[in-house]
């Protein structure tokens, strides 16, 4: 082949990727994106937990889709769900009014 030959076939390879839409993604895309098995992407979409596009035989994903799905599963560390827990029981403790308590019997 001639060096034209294979530029121009260089350039129309790169012109495809570019006019790619690059935020959505096939199975194994997706997968590795995240960093699990295809099996896992696909029982995501059986399972409906994230959306999909299915043109033809071919299964799309959306990145912003799996931005979101990995974002919903965020795990607190434990000095979060502490400061909430002590956040939550300061406010519980001001919202009772002490002539209620002073009502009760004991």
């Amino acid at each position: 082949m001639d060096e034209a030959l294979i530029e121009r076939i260089a350039d129309a390879v790169v012109a495809k990727f570019r006019s790619a839409p690059m935020d959505m993604l096939t199975v194994e895309e997706a997968a590795q994106y995240i960093g699990v098995r295809k099996s896992y992407i696909y029982t995501l979409t059986s399972t409906r937990e994230i959306p999909y596009y299915k043109p033809g035989k071919k299964v799309l994903i959306r990145r912003v889709d799996l931005d979101s799905y990995i974002k919903d599963r965020r795990v607190k560390p434990m000095r979060e769900i502490r400061s909430e827990a002590i956040a939550y029981c300061d406010s519980r403790r001001g919202s009772k009014s002490s002539p209620a308590r002073s009502g009760r019997g004991g």
